[in-house]
């Protein structure tokens, strides 16, 4: 049987990371695709006392940096460039996401009822001096509505509504509401929320699914007091919202030299992502490694958004070798926002996980850790209590949220009930507050990029009809000396998204804001 079909080969294959590391004398070569292609980027002169280039100093003094010794050691002189970019404003470190939480105004409104001087157009005017207001009531036990008009089709994850305010805290307002969504004909429920009370912030209500609808309806089932002994639903604001997956693209060093090389390709998708993802197997064992460290900061040019999401693995990385990586990424990028901890769910806890998944938190104890592992090895569901699950979904639980290993031809067959698996540990995250993270990976596509795409779209259209979007998406090329795929360019010359790596990602970015035109 072919191996790249056979379900245990492909798990071996991907549980050993398809032999990508080899040890050799001094570094750690990267992989055999990898080889031979160095001398064709062009290496600047570095000097081998500092970590920054010639080009570096340069634009330093540019700016009306002076030009530093040369004799300089390599920490003060990259720490010092740093301090002096961010005094410049060049470089912030901050996370700016490309693709930031939304809330929509309202085109227009509706409710059950309105009460004179309290028009149902104060539910929606952004002033918290404003309030709408139903009418009154003698009992609780009434119900009250209100409709938000999108005016338009538009993805719809959650509310804010926020309460009439009094001395700090929410008068006539209910303890829970059913809410629902038009698709344009028809109501439909996404359930009923409930929350304490009393509260003093916004009420935020998660919905279970993203859908994309044109008006949303919010039902209070059981009214509030107000202060003079009413009963009755009264709002200063409501909206609804989308927050959007954030997307990803990287992977290991296949392909790099294309995206550096040709970056009008790709100059849409490297505009739009909220950053660049890596994993453990691109980095060598010197941390002055002067390819790597200039591959990276050309990277890092290219992004207008310079987050970056670091993956590792608990078997093939020391906690040591974890922290020196994030240290060289900080060099380039902003964080690590997000990082992934890959172990092979047929092993059970190792004492050392919560140690490691403790480091990379490294130089910033919010970053959010997640166990990775891939979706086929957990037998169709994450608590169908094999072995291999309930050793994942301790490790979720141990970490910060859950991150698939995403060959997607795997996924578009099924193998190991790869489909069930996902979407269950994607929920189980969100029901425990935590982070889900879905990788898209050409392996296992053999070599077709044309069902690659395809696979992708069937993919992220699943988890939307299931109601399991994850907060991040990662495009991640690897095992490229296996299965080779384009790079670029990202779109076809009408506009459409190209079968290739930079045209998933330009597709999926394309899609997540706007699901009608690119459906």
């Amino acid at each position: 049987m072919n191996q790249g079909r056979n379900l245990n080969g492909v798990s071996e294959l991907l549980r050993a990371r398809l032999g990508k590391v080899a040890q050799g004398p001094g570094r750690r070569v990267r992989h055999a695709g990898e080889l031979g292609t160095i001398a064709n980027l062009g290496m600047h002169s570095c000097n081998k006392m500092h970590l920054l280039s010639d080009h570096d100093q340069e634009i330093a003094a540019a700016h009306g940096m002076p030009r530093l010794a040369e004799a300089m050691p390599s920490a003060l002189f990259a720490t010092a460039f740093r301090l002096f970019l961010a005094a410049m404003g060049l470089a912030t470190g901050l996370c700016t996401d490309a693709n930031a939480d939304i809330l929509y105004p309202s085109i227009k409104s509706k409710a059950s009822s309105e009460f004179p001087g309290w028009p149902v157009s104060n539910g929606n005017d952004a002033s918290m001096d404003t309030c709408w207001s139903s009418s009154l009531h003698t009992s609780a036990n009434n119900t009250e509505w209100y409709d938000i008009d999108l005016g338009g089709f538009k993805r719809v994850n959650h509310l804010k509504l926020t309460p009439r305010m009094i001395g700090g805290l929410p008068r006539a307002f209910p303890a829970s509401v059913t809410v629902y969504w038009g698709d344009g004909t028809n109501w439909n429920s996404f359930g009923t929320f409930a929350w304490p009370i009393p509260h003093s912030a916004d009420v935020v209500v998660k919905l279970p699914k993203t859908v994309v609808c044109d008006s949303i309806r919010i039902v209070a089932n059981t009214l509030g007091m107000d202060d003079s002994g009413n009963y009755v639903f009264q709002m200063a604001n409501c909206q609804a919202g989308y927050i959007q997956p954030k997307v990803y693209i990287g992977g290991d060093t296949f392909g790099w030299n294309d995206m550096i090389a040709d970056p009008e390709k790709w100059a849409w998708t490297r505009v739009n992502v909220d950053g660049f993802y890596i994993n453990n197997f691109c980095f060598g064992t010197n941390p002055s490694d002067e390819i790597q460290n200039y591959r990276l900061r050309q990277f890092a040019g290219l992004f207008t958004h310079k987050n970056v999401y670091y993956e590792t693995d608990a078997v093939k990385s020391t906690i040591d070798a974890d922290k020196t990586n994030i240290d060289i990424l900080r060099k380039f990028f902003d964080g690590p926002i997000y990082t992934a901890l890959n172990i092979d769910s047929t092993a059970p806890m190792a004492e050392t996980y919560a140690d490691h998944v403790q480091a990379l938190k490294w130089r910033d104890p919010n970053r959010p850790v997640l166990s990775m592992w891939g979706p086929w090895a957990l037998g169709g569901n994450l608590e169908s209590g094999t072995e291999n699950a309930n050793n994942t979904l301790n490790r979720i639980n141990a970490s910060d949220g859950y991150a698939t290993d995403g060959p997607t031809g795997l996924w578009a067959e099924d193998g190991g009930g790869y489909k069930g698996s996902e979407e269950s540990a994607i929920n189980y995250c969100h029901t425990k507050a935590k982070i889900a993270s879905v990788m898209l990976a050409p392996f296992t596509c053999q070599g077709n990029a044309a069902a690659w795409l395809a696979n992708c779209q069937a993919h992220v259209r699943y988890l939307e009809a299931h109601g399991a979007d994850p907060e991040v998406y990662m495009v991640s090329y690897y095992a490229g000396q296996f299965e080779a795929y384009p790079v670029l360019p990202e779109a076809n010359p009408d506009g459409s998204p190209a079968a290739t790596i930079t045209g998933v990602a330009y597709w999926l970015v394309h899609h997540l804001q706007d699901p009608v035109k690119w459906p």
